[in-house]
């Protein structure tokens, strides 16, 4: 089974490829490492089948040459810009490689499969979990790029019979290999320069996904029976935790006293009360299940940066 993962050598896109590898499936990497990093794939380039090609989506010459690979059984499509203050920042940009970055993969390669990485950002802001089924109204323009993005995903699943495509809602992932300043990263950076901390708003509560439940979800969500041409679910926990909750947890798994200063700069003027995914659809549909706690993923995160033996 032939796959190729659009950013794949970015956050969740390594560790996607690292599953991928693991189950030998032949796996070709487009990433124009704007925000992606060899390091994160290099133990990966002498695995055989495997290939990182590096370019932007939206070059036609790129693009023709991972066309000329051949049909693909399965494409992630993981490529966007996608930390908000960046977003909302460039949005010019955003929408470009968000947008006209996917339709140009639409149009250029064939696929049997196309798993699109979309966002809980889809969703109006609300309290309570987020179903499916919900009407679509995005909060800023990150959002507002992905569900764009689905509707290319819906008008190429009406004109192409032979291709079948599912959209992935991910909620807030982390853990190792991160690649742009979400909180969690944020946390870990700045408490190991010592245990005093500067941050934002403390109240907002995130679904928080830890990378390797989002990459089984991927992975699932790329082999599971489908009986309509699109299909759409969430990725998440169903849970949320707070920053301020964050911080409590980091404390005990570290066995230590976190102090917190409010800073100004680093708290978003508008800002998302509650962002919850519920996931029953996938539960029934696949064999997926979270496996890791909030307090597990954070503990993996602490090790694998050093914080903990």
């Amino acid at each position: 089974m032939t796959v190729l993962v659009t950013g794949g050598a970015g956050f969740i896109g390594s560790h996607l490829a690292d599953r991928l590898v693991a189950q030998g499936r032949p796996v070709t990497l487009l990433d124009d490492l704007r925000t992606g990093r060899v390091a994160n794939i290099r133990h990966l380039l002498d695995h055989e089948g495997f290939e990182l090609r590096v370019g932007d989506l939206r070059d036609p010459a790129v693009l023709k040459a991972v066309a000329d690979r051949g049909i693909f059984d399965v494409i992630y499509h993981l490529a966007a810009i996608h930390y908000i203050p960046e977003c909302v920042a460039h949005p010019v940009e955003t929408l470009s490689v968000n947008v006209v970055g996917t339709q140009a993969l639409l149009s250029s390669i064939s696929c049997r499969r196309l798993v699109f990485a979309s966002t809980g950002d889809v969703y109006a802001p609300r309290e309570g979990p987020h179903r499916e089924d919900e009407s679509p109204a995005p909060f800023n323009v990150y959002g507002l790029s992905k569900f764009f993005g689905e509707r290319l995903l819906e008008s190429a699943s009406r004109v192409r019979e032979s291709a079948a495509f599912v959209i992935a809602r991910l909620f807030n992932v982390y853990g190792p290999r991160e690649t742009n300043p979400h909180i969690i990263p944020q946390l870990v950076q700045q408490i190991r320069g010592g245990h005093h901390i500067r941050l934002g708003n403390l109240w907002p509560r995130r679904d928080y996904s830890y990378v390797a439940d989002t990459v089984e979800a991927l992975l699932a969500l790329g082999d599971v029976p489908l009986s309509t041409p699109l299909d759409v679910f969430n990725v998440g926990t169903g849970d949320t935790a707070s920053v301020e909750e964050l911080v409590t947890l980091l404390e005990q798994i570290l066995g230590t006293s976190i102090q917190i200063e409010f800073d100004t700069e680093r708290a978003r003027l508008i800002e998302r009360p509650h962002l919850q995914a519920d996931i029953s659809k996938i539960q029934r549909t696949t064999t997926w299940r979270p496996t890791h706690s909030l307090r597990d993923g954070l503990k993996q995160m602490c090790m694998a940066e050093g914080l903990l033996p």
